[in-house]
């Protein structure tokens, strides 16, 4: 009865999973410019800005968390 039959994905959620596999394969150059683009798109201040560029792996790898947790909060995406 009722309920979703689809899925719908949002290009930063796409940008996220793009990021977190680039960190996870030691790719780092682009990953700081995605997630630029999603923090410009909500007003904030760039990573780049905030915290350079020699962020290790897991410290971007917390990074790109922490984002998509703030990005996609209360979209019935993750589980507690």
């Amino acid at each position: 009865a009722g309920g979703q039959d689809f899925y719908v994905i949002r290009y930063a959620d796409v940008l996220l999973m793009r990021a977190e596999a680039l960190v996870q394969t030691d790719q780092f150059a682009e990953v700081y410019t995605l997630l630029d683009q999603i923090r410009a798109r909500a007003g904030m201040p760039t990573v780049t800005a905030v915290n350079g560029t020699s962020l290790g792996k897991q410290e971007l790898l917390d990074m790109v968390k922490l984002e998509r947790r703030v990005e996609l909060a209360l979209e019935g995406l993750r589980f507690f």
